[in-house]
């Protein structure tokens, strides 16, 4: 199966390991974006199975980007990565359509464990 996957961080490292873990999970093709205006544009331009958004990707702030994702058609699973709690990012990104958080630190297992249990019903009929 092939899975296509936007990635939006600001860091350049943590861009590199989230390519490198999805390597591990088997899925090569991966769009890196570092910013919001680069996330809107790519999401834009091409299809995404899943968007792994880090809750510090942008200035404007990563619920703005994930409310202006769903607000462009982006019906895929988004994953917001953070280094907080999944408690404090939820309410601070209540009713923003937010897949899944995942939160910092995690490994490469945990990772594919997340996607395959996200993606599994999402991708099937693709």
């Amino acid at each position: 199966m092939s899975i296509n996957v936007l990635v939006v961080d600001g860091s350049s490292e943590t861009r590199a390991t989230l390519v490198e873990f999805l390597g591990t999970a088997g899925i090569s093709s991966v769009t890196e974006s570092s910013d919001f205006d680069a996330g809107i544009n790519q999401s834009s331009q091409g299809s995404y199975d899943a968007v792994l958004v880090n809750w510090n990707a942008s200035t404007q702030g990563d619920r703005s980007l994930v409310q202006e994702l769903r607000e462009n058609g982006t019906n895929s699973p988004i994953f917001l990565i953070s280094n907080e709690s999944d408690s404090e990012v939820a309410q601070q990104t209540h009713g923003s359509q937010v897949t899944e958080y995942i939160t910092m630190p995690f490994d490469a297992h945990q990772l594919q464990e997340t996607l395959n249990s996200n993606l599994s019903t999402s991708t099937s009929t693709s």
